[in-house]
């Protein structure tokens, strides 16, 4: 099969971007110009370069720590590496507690504490409601949920998925690999559960790897309602066809408006025309080298689309062949999606 022009323009541009990392890469980096960049994944580079170098001290690594966006294992080892303590950030501060409230949970965690300490652990916690089964095994650390492993009943996890925090509970079975919950997780849900998209689709491909794939169907085709994007949607429906081999599923990526991996791969089975899309062809014009070397500019950028009104009157300032991947990209979110615009560089070649 020939790879579309502008599936190799885009994979060029992702090369382009990704090199140009190391535009600042030379010099050492101070706290005064980490402070002065927008918090943002490129941000998060530059603060674990500066966590890296030799001489940032430990009070300098924590006065950056509230900077990162997302903290992820190489900033935490590079953070511990400097300061010996965990990397923790607190994005929100927490809400007050009233009294009442302050009261409740008192008696939820000694109810929690009880449960853990009886002689039999599930015989107890299965007595609970299932808003309290679920609050119970979130707080009770791993010794207590390894007290708490068990096949539940298909009946007693339908009951369970009702509940929001649901999702918590299955995130913590899967990352400490409980043997007998993990068993619960190729059930079907409630049909009116309370999975987020996320758990569901992680869920579906679970099921698949144990070679469920009826429950996989079902949960791919119930995460669809979830997305919160037009890929979402795709990729979802894109997985229940995989599940169910159902080229119905295929045809309605197709209606889809959004040209992603799984709209390509649609058409492709189909041997239907890719969609349509809009290639932008600019005149050249001199910009500031910064502009598409450095990727704080395009953070500023990222920032300066979301609040700004007249996105289209926006991209006219990037209107020339060297920045016109920002300018496509502006575009495309001034359409909200709707239409689809590509980069084509080297034009000249």
């Amino acid at each position: 099969m020939s790879i579309p022009k502008y599936i190799i323009a885009a994979l060029l541009v992702a090369i382009l971007l990704t090199t140009s990392l190391s535009a600042k890469s030379s010099k050492e980096l101070t706290l005064k110009e980490i402070s002065a960049m927008p918090k943002s994944v490129e941000k998060d580079y530059y603060i674990w370069r500066f966590l890296m170098q030799k001489g940032t001290t430990a009070k300098e690594a924590r006065a950056v720590a509230s900077q990162i966006r997302y903290a992820n294992s190489k900033l935490k080892k590079a953070y511990y590496r400097k300061t010996h303590k965990r990397l923790i950030i607190r994005r929100k501060k927490r809400r007050v507690l009233s009294d009442k409230e302050k009261a409740i949970l008192k008696k939820k965690q000694a109810i929690a504490r009880e449960i853990i300490r009886s002689k039999n652990p599930i015989k107890a916690w299965k007595k609970l409601s299932p808003t309290m089964q679920i609050f119970v095994f979130n707080n009770v650390g791993r010794s207590g949920r390894r007290k708490l492993d068990h096949t539940p009943s298909k009946k007693e996890w339908i009951r369970l998925t009702k509940e929001w925090a649901i999702n918590a509970m299955v995130k913590r079975i899967q990352r400490e690999k409980l043997p007998h919950l993990s068993k619960a997780l190729l059930m079907l849900p409630a049909k009116n559960n309370r999975y987020n998209y996320t758990v569901e689709t992680n869920l579906g491909l679970y099921a698949i790897k144990h070679g469920k794939r009826g429950v996989a169907a079902a949960l791919f085709n119930d995460a669809v309602k979830k997305a919160r994007t037009r890929e979402e949607v795709d990729r979802a429906l894109f997985w229940t066809y995989l599940s169910t081999k159902d080229k119905r599923y295929l045809s309605k990526i197709t209606r889809s408006y959004e040209a992603n991996i799984y709209t390509l791969a649609a058409r492709e089975i189909l041997k239907l025309r890719y969609p349509r899309i809009i290639v932008p062809k600019l005149p050249k014009a001199k910009i500031n080298p910064k502009l598409i070397k450095d990727p704080i500019e395009w953070a500023k950028i990222r920032q300066r689309i979301r609040r700004e009104k007249d996105l289209k009157r926006y991209a006219l300032k990037f209107a020339n062949s060297n920045t016109v991947g920002i300018y496509s990209y502006i575009l495309t979110k001034a359409s909200r999606d709707k239409k689809q615009f590509f980069p084509m560089p080297y034009r000249d070649i």
